[in-house]
C-alpha cells in the first residue's frame, strides 16, 4: 500500500439538482414558528439554512440512501457553516447544488464506529452562489470495527 492518502468512494458525489423559491406566506409562517417579526422586505436569515435542505433534488431519506444510510440509522445533524453572499429575494428561482465533499471515520463512546459526512449545498442565483452550507452528519457505522 502506498503512502498517499485514499479518497472516499462517497467524496465528490453529487445529487441532483434541485430549485428553491421563497413565497412570501412561508415566510411568513417560518417567522411566526421562530418568533422573529412576521414582516420584512427579504426573507429571513433563516432561509440561508432552511432553503439549502428545502431546495435540495433529494430528500433527506436520499440523502441518507447516498450516505449508505437509512433513514432509522440514527443519523445526526452536527453542525453547519454557511456563507452568504447577498440577500436571498422572493419569489425568485435559486438552483441548488449538493455534493459530498468529504467524508471522516471517527471512533467514539457512544456510537462506536461513525462517519463524519459532509454535504456543501449551494443555492445559485444565474450561476453564482448566493449561499454555501457546509452540512455535517453523523452517520452511525454498526457492525464496523
Amino acid at each position: 500500500m502506498s503512502g498517499a492518502a485514499q479518497t472516499h468512494p462517497l467524496v465528490g458525489r453529487r445529487l441532483p439538482d434541485g430549485v428553491l423559491r421563497i413565497h412570501r406566506y412561508e415566510d411568513w409562517l417560518t417567522r411566526d414558528a421562530i418568533g422573529a417579526p412576521t414582516k420584512g422586505d427579504r426573507p429571513h436569515p433563516a432561509w440561508a439554512l432552511l432553503g439549502t435542505f428545502r431546495g435540495m433534488g433529494a430528500d433527506l431519506v436520499e440523502l441518507f440512501g447516498v450516505m449508505d444510510a437509512a433513514e432509522d440509522d440514527g443519523v445526526l445533524f452536527g453542525e453547519a457553516g454557511i456563507e452568504q453572499t447577498s440577500h436571498l429575494e422572493y419569489e425568485r428561482d435559486y438552483v441548488v447544488t449538493s455534493v459530498i465533499e468529504d467524508v471522516r471515520r471517527r471512533r467514539g463512546s457512544k456510537i462506536p464506529v461513525f462517519d463524519l459526512v459532509d454535504c456543501v449545498v449551494t443555492l445559485l442565483d444565474d450561476g453564482a452562489p448566493v449561499v454555501r452550507c457546509t452540512n455535517t452528519f453523523v452517520v452511525p457505522r454498526r457492525g464496523e470495527s
